[in-house]
């Protein structure tokens, strides 16, 4: 019962103060035809290409350990491979892939949707879908790395592509810190996870995404329907 206690005080408290890059990541919640929880980068990816976005893992794991520094390699790769010209970027990653992120699970009960800073849903959302906090990150000292909290509930119930999306979607936060919402952010995501061909077409407008660290027009990405 001690430890309990402890965890949710520790969980209850951080939330108290520090800065917060946005509100962190966002999930949406379906409860119908059954229930079932993507990130929203995975969600709105049906937007684009009638495809399942996916974040390749060498395992076949439904639930396969998450690699954060072996995501941020790959993403580095696939921008190399489209020629994405962002060299401040990929030093980022590199900066990125040394830091050492802290996870930690707390309850649902915790997370409040305090603001909304999805910007637009590029998605339609039906009446039975809903977006809910899936995590936040918080820097409670500037000299120590930040600090993600992650919606228990949701994370037990991700799938690999989802906890990876995750993974980088928290790792992409301070490139985007003037922006006023996740968007950009998704959209780098919702590339990385697209087919071949989705990002060949769309390789110069997150080229732009990046390089100006604001969210394109999403009418400028070139829908892929297979």
């Amino acid at each position: 019962m001690k430890i309990l206690l402890l965890i949710v005080l520790h969980s209850t408290n951080a939330f108290a103060g520090g800065s917060l890059f946005g509100d962190g990541g966002y999930a949406v919640e379906c409860l119908a035809p059954a229930s079932e929880f993507n990130m929203l980068e995975v969600y709105e990816a049906d937007h684009f290409y009638n495809d399942v976005p996916v974040i390749p893992t060498n395992t076949v794991s439904f639930f396969a350990p998450i690699d954060r520094v072996g995501l941020i390699q790959a993403l580095s790769l696939e921008l190399v491979k489209f020629k994405i010209e962002a060299p401040e970027f990929l030093e980022y990653l590199e900066t990125e892939m040394r830091i050492e992120l802290k996870a930690v699970l707390v309850p649902r009960t915790l997370f409040k949707l305090t603001t909304m800073d999805w910007g637009v849903v590029l998605r339609p959302m039906p009446a039975s879908c809903f977006i809910v906090q899936a995590a936040v990150q918080r820097i409670e000292k500037e000299s120590e790395p930040p600090v993600i909290f992650i919606n228990e509930s949701i994370w037990s119930r991700f799938t690999y592509t989802n906890r990876a999306a995750l993974a980088l979607h928290e790792s992409l936060h301070r490139w985007f810190d003037k922006e006023k919402n996740t968007l950009a952010v998704r959209q780098v995501l919702i590339w990385y996870m697209a087919p071949e061909k989705f990002k060949h077409l769309n390789a110069s407008v997150i080229n732009d995404v990046i390089k100006n660290r604001r969210a394109a027009d999403s009418t400028l990405f070139k829908s892929v329907r297979y």
